[in-house]
């Protein structure tokens, strides 16, 4: 059955059956704008005694219920927020005004009543309901999405950290179109951007006008808009987030210029960072990874100072323990057979590489699949350069040249290394994890906050000479101005055209108006042995002599009526996928066990006479667990620690001498 509402369609194409009297009954959005004579319902029968007796059109209470509530928490947050901006000083007032600004400006894109269409939108979008239907039905944290590819299940949570995809996913479960709490998810993101960025690097500059040219830089660069908007890259733009955290842990460890409490505290910056990228996309965790060693290599005479070489390794000790609830089923599930671990398929990405200039380029045409840095961050490491030709070296620019190599490094790999070759020369099971990456461009993700430093390096250079005085605080307002006009126009430019919704609107309000997973998924997490086409099929089969009835479904728990008369074993194939972690739970009517079948799927060995009740259902193993729990442990001691730090006490406490 569709919903047919003007220009919109909302589609209720998995309509329920309630009773004995044929009723169905299906949730639908509605746009308020679309009048009652253009809303209308189109009924495709599978045979001709199908009859449509009537259509009865009703509002649920309980969203505008779920409205009201919205509203009521929005204006309390916005009353502390007023609160805080006047007892605060005119210098924070301006600055968090220019912040909020900048974060409006990206996020407009999100804020119209649909999602603009991105090629990896509905994927994410079943990412967020597939958390929103596993923890519906009792997972927590959510293994594998139980709605997947019509109910087989998708192991998608455990490849893919998805941290903060939970907030979308409880804003579904509180009511909230499915579109709309993916919007809030971007703003979110955008958001979080702006702020972690700007206090990274007003730590480093310790100066307002660098920390937030920087930070407008690196939210309008057009890399991230082009992972925000023309991709829809949830788990990339959420990475983002965190590539400054881990920049100014790295500056706090080895520049001079940072104090003697930033360089002992810097094992927690790269803590945070670190975490922020494993819980988001393990792609840009690897490439920052490599980067950071590099960085180690490249600074090894005070890398190998006992003081800071601790500091790293506390940092990344702690980062593993944080992490270590997602990295046991992670590391479990790799050393299986999965599209993702087959080594016999390398997709070298030399397809995807791109030409250097058109990185570079300022003023392309309204074309978001054109990839660009940004005109705004070109000029703003064209203004370093040359002040630093001009200038005396100063240490807050120590990081610069690193920052510049990495940037023209990752820029070489994304236009002109031969991907090709080098997969060639390396063999095949090396190939297929350094060609991981699947798209060359994907190395602008590091090379884009890399430059925003630089860039606001060479403001904070400029604002700060002393040669030139209060000219060159005057040189560096207008500098910025010219910077920020000119990254302004070019995101606009880019930007402006999904706000029209040009490339097209998406108002999946429903999980089951997405598709099944088979068109919006690459499906890197399946079984090798698994076709996806097996899960049109959601009936059970059973081998001759054997029986069985599906009493109930919760998510990935099936309660099966079943019997076995052959007189031998018989087999009962579940319409699942064979994951590690089913177990039976209930077995009334005799013996029973679990198999995996040729094809990828879930089977339950009957033993001869078994005649009853059998649950199969999805259970995290202990290992898992208790993964789990020295992650929570972890986070329970650093909580500990940052709040006696914070309240001035010790973090043991201290016998008192009589």
């Amino acid at each position: 059955m569709v919903f047919q509402t003007g220009e919109a369609v909302d589609v209720s194409a998995a309509m329920t059956l309630e009773g004995t009297v044929n009723n169905f009954t299906g949730h639908f959005w509605m746009q308020n704008d679309v009048p009652a004579e253009d809303a209308g319902v189109l009924v495709n029968a599978c045979n001709t005694d199908f009859r449509f007796l009537s259509l009865e059109v009703r509002e649920l209470w309980g969203w505008r219920l779920v409205q009201w509530g919205s509203a009521f928490v929005l204006f309390a947050a916005l009353d502390i927020l007023l609160l805080f901006l006047h007892r605060a000083d005119k210098g924070r007032r301006v600055t968090f005004v220019g912040l909020a600004g900048l974060v409006l400006l990206v996020s407009l894109g999100c804020l119209g009543g649909f999602a603009p269409y991105g090629s990896d939108l509905h994927y994410h979008m079943s990412r967020v309901a597939g958390i929103a239907e596993g923890l519906r039905t009792g997972q927590f944290p959510v293994f594998l999405y139980p709605d997947f590819l019509n109910g087989y299940g998708y192991a998608s949570p455990i490849f893919y950290g998805e941290a903060l995809l939970y907030i979308p996913a409880l804003l579904v479960l509180a009511g909230y179109p499915l579109f709309t709490a993916y919007n809030f998810f971007n703003v979110l993101v955008n958001a979080l951007t702006v702020g972690v960025t700007y206090l990274c690097l007003h730590k480093i500059f310790r100066r307002r006008l660098p920390a937030y040219v920087g930070t407008f830089l690196y939210a309008c660069c057009n890399y991230r808009l082009f992972n925000l908007y023309w991709r829809q890259a949830a788990g990339e733009i959420t990475a983002q987030i965190f590539l400054p955290v881990v920049l100014y842990g790295f500056w706090a460890l080895y520049a001079d210029d940072a104090d003697e409490t930033q360089r002992k505290g810097a094992w927690l910056p790269l803590l945070i960072g670190f975490t922020g990228l494993v819980q988001s996309h393990l792609l840009t965790t690897e490439i920052t990874a490599l980067a950071a060693v590099v960085l180690v290599v490249f600074c090894w005479r005070k890398a190998l100072q006992p003081k800071r070489l601790m500091t790293l390794l506390k940092g990344a000790g702690l980062s593993v323990l944080l992490n270590l609830g997602f990295l046991v089923p992670f590391l479990q599930y790799m050393g299986g057979d999965y599209r993702i671990t087959d080594v016999s398929s390398v997709n070298s990405p030399t397809a995807t590489a791109v030409n250097w200039t058109m990185l570079l380029d300022f003023w392309t045409p309204t074309n978001m699949d054109t990839l660009r840095l940004g005109a705004g961050l070109v000029l703003g490491v064209v203004l370093y350069a040359a002040l630093r030709a001009a200038g005396a070296h100063r240490k807050t620019d120590q990081l610069c040249l690193p920052c510049l190599v990495c940037a023209v490094g990752c820029i070489y790999l994304c236009s002109s290394f031969d991907w090709a070759n080098f997969s060639n020369a390396v063999g095949q099971t090396l190939a297929h994890y350094a060609c991981a990456v699947q798209f060359p461009f994907r190395f602008l993700v590091l090379a884009s906050p890399c430059l925003c430093f630089v860039a606001a390096a060479g403001v904070a250079r400029l604002q700060t000479d002393e040669t030139l005085a209060l000219h060159g605080r005057r040189a560096a307002l207008a500098c910025a101005a010219c910077l920020l006009s000119v990254a302004l126009v070019s995101a606009w430019m880019d930007m402006g055209q999904y706000l029209r919704g040009d490339y097209g609107r998406d108002r999946a309000g429903e999980s089951r108006e997405l598709d099944s997973g088979k068109v919006s998924s690459a499906l890197e997490y399946l079984p090798v042995t698994f076709d996806p086409e097996t899960s049109d099929n959601t009936a059970l089969v059973v081998t001759d002599g054997v029986s069985a009835d599906l009493v109930e479904r919760r998510g990935l728990t099936l309660t099966l009526d079943a019997a076995n008369g052959s007189g031998a074993d018989g087999m009962v194939e579940l319409p699942l996928i064979a994951y590690p972690g089913y177990t039976i739970t209930r077995m009334d009517g005799g013996t029973a066990a679990l198999t995996t079948l040729n094809d990828g799927r879930l089977g339950v060995v009957l033993a001869a006479g078994y005649d009853g009740l059998l649950t199969v259902e999805f259970s995290a193993p202990l290992t898992w667990r208790g993964a789990e729990l020295v992650s929570a442990l972890t986070l329970l001691a650093l909580l500990w620690w940052g709040w006696r730090k914070r309240t001035g006490q010790p973090l043991l406490p201290v016998a008192r001498r009589k």
